[in-house]
């Protein structure tokens, strides 16, 4: 999970919000971030971090909320014409790229919670440990 974190941190994901400083609303319909571990065949632990949009269903229009994803079919498709047509094919992976859209529309606030907020607190502490909260149940919390 940490290296997971902190390849989010490195590529200046996150940006500390203070929680105080947010409205009640705001808090309310902040995303909270997810972390899935899972223990490769080689005994490494790979982390997959991802959000919760459950809060967001709400406020965004069907008819916006598109998905980035191509069709099976269409894949399939345009990979048979480009193999009868002598195409070379090549496909990329941008890391983070959705985390990196631009959103001029408004402030996505995530939360970072329990574990996750202390873990991003040890990754870079002069950045983030200001903004660590804790909840009246004594959670710890990080808005982003």
């Amino acid at each position: 999970a940490m290296k997971e974190l902190k390849q989010l941190h490195d590529m200046e994901t996150f940006v500390p919000v203070d929680g105080n400083a947010l409205t009640a609303k705001q808090r309310r319909m902040a995303l909270a971030s997810l972390m899935f571990l899972k223990e490769k065949r080689s005994g490494e632990i790979k982390g997959r971090a991802c959000v919760d949009g459950r809060p967001q269903r709400e406020t965004i229009p069907k008819e916006e909320a598109a998905s980035p994803t191509a069709a099976t079919e269409s894949v399939v498709i345009t990979s048979v014409i480009d193999a009868h047509k002598n195409r070379d094919v090549a496909t990329l992976d941008i890391p983070g790229a959705c985390l990196h859209a631009k959103n001029d529309d408004k402030n996505v606030f995530m939360t970072l919670r329990g574990l996750l907020a202390e873990l991003m607190v040890k990754i870079a502490p002069k950045i983030y440990r200001e903004y660590l909260m804790t909840t009246t149940k004594g959670q710890k919390i990080l808005y982003v």
